[in-house]
């Protein structure tokens, strides 16, 4: 088995407890910003009494999807589904009046946990999203800096003169 997980969640003090003693270093969730320390360095095999093995790997900043929209959507086609018979085109899934995956759920069509997984995926995506927008920003805002050879205007037309072969 491996633990995996962000750093300061207590990856470490499960491996102990299933250890049965202290084989990993933990520490205090820090007090001013409410964030795990990060404490282990590097990937440790543990040999459980039970005969199992379990590697406790460092904690990571962040764990994303691996995939694309489209694949992620295709795993909730059903629910994708019921989402085309919502009274609103732009409706939340939430609290939108007429919404047809929260109907499904109330009346039994839909199970409650897979609508949840479903509200967690489509915060996910956007969140994805905004993040890959705000790459690429910074990669055209990079691009842009990077082709200006001059950047005031003086400098600018003394360029232009020289490409030009002007004195």
């Amino acid at each position: 088995m491996c633990i995996v997980g962000s750093s300061g969640v207590g990856k470490s003090t499960l491996v102990n407890q299933l250890y049965g003693e202290e084989w990993q270093w933990t520490s205090e969730v820090n007090e001013v910003t409410g964030k795990g320390r990060h404490t282990t360095t590097s990937r440790e095999l543990v040999p459980l009494n039970s005969g199992g093995m379990l590697i406790d790997n460092p904690g990571m900043r962040e764990i994303q999807m691996w995939t694309d929209e489209q694949t992620l959507r295709e795993s909730f086609a059903d629910v994708d589904a019921l989402s085309h018979d919502c009274k609103f085109a732009d409706c939340s899934h939430r609290k939108d009046t007429g919404c047809a995956i929260r109907a499904a759920v109330e009346s039994g069509v839909l199970d409650s946990a897979r609508y949840e997984n479903y509200l967690n995926l489509e915060t996910e995506i956007a969140a994805l999203t905004k993040r890959s927008q705000k790459r690429q920003m910074a990669v055209e805002r990079w691009a842009k800096r990077n082709s200006i050879k001059a950047r005031n205007l003086n400098d600018r037309i003394q360029l232009e003169k020289d490409e030009r072969g002007e004195l």
